[in-house]
């Protein structure tokens, strides 16, 4: 998980240094391809860290108290 974050604040931070310096598309309209491809990684980890990941904890979370809870008063 640590390393998604981790990516993900990487390439947020390369996106934005590429994204100064030029754009995604030139003044002729013409995509910059590689600008673009940082782009679409950048958003693939921005939606799995703020997705995916909150999900992953909490079904971790609940999934631990159940089995907790199960173990409790499997004995009664």
């Amino acid at each position: 998980m640590a390393v998604l974050v981790v990516t993900y604040v990487v390439m947020g931070l390369a996106f934005s240094i590429a994204t100064r310096a030029r754009g995604l598309f030139s003044p002729g309209g013409a995509p910059h391809l590689d600008v673009v491809a940082l782009g679409v990684v950048y958003l693939v980890t921005r939606i799995a860290v703020r997705f995916v990941l909150p999900g992953l904890a909490a079904y971790l979370i609940a999934s631990s108290a159940i089995d907790r809870i199960r173990r409790a008063f499997s004995g009664v």
